[in-house]
């Protein structure tokens, strides 16, 4: 929607299309644009397609931009009452523009009339009171002192406010509203937007590996300072990301909101950058940019890095800016839409929404390369204007060592350690037991499985918002010596665990409520590693990554296997998933068959070796 932005005396254009559905009053912080004197309706008459925003000096319109509104209306067109500090619009009908009307009279007449009326009779109660004690041959006096202090206040060129040398109040301290500084981030990434140039990569020949390094130095980036982890899908790929860039860079550096360990443990440089904030609220979140720009800016003039490899992180427009500012060439790595994953899971939505869009508009604007881990997120940059030849659809996938299968005694000490004894068939699951984990088909899965064979036991690793389905249940049915629950445990010891499984598991069983499922699932690719057998949901890539497949009911009957990985089910389909699962229980030789294909399968297509290889080989143009 365009419109004239009107503010104070001046008024300017301004292209907005969150306004477009707006048809009562919304949370809409507006960037305001540059000014020019004149006649806001005037400029609305060379043009019959733009609106006209107001905005409000106050908390109620005044006179006149009562008087403007009415104006726009008369014209036909569509016209907003805008409140900059609160970041809010109202869509102005004749009705509600009546009702500010209304509004304005009671003020008015309040302020005219009541107030002064109020002021005279409070006059004798405050002489009464300043002239207490005083006596009567001084009242001349205190009268004339009274006097020459207000003729001083009126003074020409006398403005009011402190004494020369006074200490400033806290309100001439204090930073703008909240949603005024949204609105004026806003505007300045939507101008830095506007100014993005993707630096290109140099030629590769050939292309770069363990024996053919890129000279210089390579950076990773990651600033999400409000979700300290240590093990996990989002910890593991950085760290294995990480891994093998360095592999291939003459030198590389982490720069990392938290320190991870494991990153450490590889020998890898890492600088935890100064905490942005204490506070984890979105204000926080949006205004580190300005934290780690002033923070990273030194630190990259001097490594002049030959990459940024960034994790992109809510809100962070820091190596965007740095990239176009410095020329450096710029990798995006983007994992799906947080908006969306909290609408589809949390059934809410972030109030700076428009300044996040913003922010990854920016990133890929200025990216050279943009790699997602999903067709489905390629479809929706797509559809959000993004250049489809910079983005790379790649997989995530897994470390094949750390990921491998334990020999039989290093097995058998771990299954011992967990209490689990060599007849059990041990299904492991591991996860943040997060919205869209499958977690009440697994909570309402283990009982069933429980009764129908005595032999099933579960590992779980992992904590999270939903771990309380599992735990009721658990508890409700009395199986807590068939579940044993491990918790959260740094990464490595999650690969070290899970080696004691012979099946494991993934029941994802749902699509975020505006796209279809988009993720990854790092689990599936370490699940393929290790070498069990595999049920999981038959759901957009981890259906794709799996196949060929059996169906539940091919491995109830006990069906040979020939090239298939894993037995895929319904998405939410308990029946399918408690079947499948049984099924794996009471035919071993059949898990183990679906494990071999799957480990196969893992180091044939989804290394992290080669999900890094992807990266230059589509940058040369493969």
């Amino acid at each position: 929607m365009r419109v004239v932005y009107a503010s104070g005396g001046g008024h300017g254009a301004l292209e907005e299309e969150r306004l477009d559905d707006t048809s009562d009053r919304h949370v809409v912080a507006l960037p305001p644009p540059p000014l020019e004197p004149g006649d806001p309706v005037d400029a609305m008459a060379r043009d019959a397609d733009l609106g006209l925003v107001v905005a409000l000096g106050g908390g109620c319109p005044t006179r006149s931009e009562l008087r403007l509104l009415k104006r726009g209306l008369a014209m036909g067109r569509r016209v907003w009452l805008h409140w900059p500090e609160e970041g809010a619009v109202e869509v102005a009908t004749p009705e509600r523009l009546e009702s500010h009307w209304r509004h304005w009279l009671v003020i008015n007449l309040y302020q005219q009339i009541v107030e002064r009326v109020l002021a005279l009779i409070r006059v004798p109660m405050r002489l009464s009171v300043g002239l207490r004690g005083v006596p009567a041959r001084e009242i001349p006096a205190w009268f004339a002192r009274g006097a020459m202090q207000m003729i001083r206040m009126a003074a020409p060129g006398r403005a009011p406010g402190p004494e020369p040398g006074a200490p400033q109040t806290l309100e001439r301290q204090s930073a703008p509203p909240a949603m005024v500084r949204h609105a004026q981030r806003l505007a300045a990434l939507r101008k830095a937007r506007l100014a993005a140039k993707p630096v290109p990569f140099p030629s590769f020949d050939p292309r770069p590996d363990a024996h053919n390094r890129i000279p210089g130095c390579g950076v990773y980036l990651r600033t999400d300072f409000w979700a300290p982890i240590v093990s996990g899908g989002s910890y593991g790929h950085t760290c294995y990301v990480a891994k093998e860039l360095a592999a291939v860079t003459e030198s590389f550096v982490c720069f990392m909101a938290h320190r991870f360990k494991l990153i450490d443990d590889y020998g890898i440089e890492q600088v935890v950058m100064p905490i942005a904030s204490t506070a984890n609220n979105e204000d926080a979140i949006a205004s580190a940019s300005a934290h780690y720009l002033a923070y990273l800016r030194p630190h990259l003039e001097r490594l002049k890095p030959a990459y940024i490899y960034e994790r992109l992180c809510l809100g962070n427009s820091v190596a965007a800016q740095l990239s176009r500012e410095l020329r450096i060439p710029y990798i995006v790595e983007y994992n799906g839409s947080e908006i969306s994953m909290r609408r589809s899971f949390e059934n809410a939505g972030y109030v700076y929404e428009a300044e996040y869009l913003e922010t990854e508009a920016l990133a890929f604007e200025q990216a050279t390369l943009i790699s997602v881990v999903s067709a489905e997120i390629r479809k929706t940059l797509v559809q959000r204007g993004v250049d489809p030849a910079k983005i790379l659809v790649n997989p995530n996938g897994v470390d094949l060592d750390a990921y491998a299968p334990a020999p039989p005694d290093e097995r058998e000490a771990i299954r011992s350690e967990l209490g689990f004894g060599p007849s059990d068939r041990v299904i492991g699951f591991t996860g943040t037991f997060g919205g869209w984990h499958g977690i009440d088909v697994l909570s309402e899965a283990i009982p069933k499985i429980c009764k129908d064979d005595p032999r099933a036991k579960f590992l779980l690793i992992g904590d999270g918002v939903f771990k309380h389905l599992v735990e009721n249940a658990v508890t409700s049915f009395g199986l807590s010596k068939r579940v044993v629950d491990a918790g959260r445990v740094p990464q490595v010891e999650g690969a070290r665990l899970l080696r004691a499984c012979d099946i494991y598991v993934s029941p994802h069983s749902a699509h975020m409520v505006d796209s279809k499922f988009f993720g990854s699932p790092t689990k599936v690719f370490e699940y393929m590693s290790l070498g069990g057998g595999i049920v999981a949901s038959d759901l957009e890539q981890i259906g794709q990554v799996l196949s060929p497949s059996l169906t539940p009911a091919d491995a109830h009957r006990g069906a040979a296997v020939g090239e298939e990985r894993a037995v895929l089910c319904a998405p939410g389909h308990v029946g399918e998933f408690v079947q499948a699962v049984t099924a794996l229980v009471q035919h071993p030789d059949m898990a183990q068959a679906l494990g071999r294909n799957a480990r196969q399968a893992a180091a044939a297509h989804y290394s992290w070796t080669r999900h890094v290889a992807n990266l230059w080989a589509c940058l040369a143009g493969d």
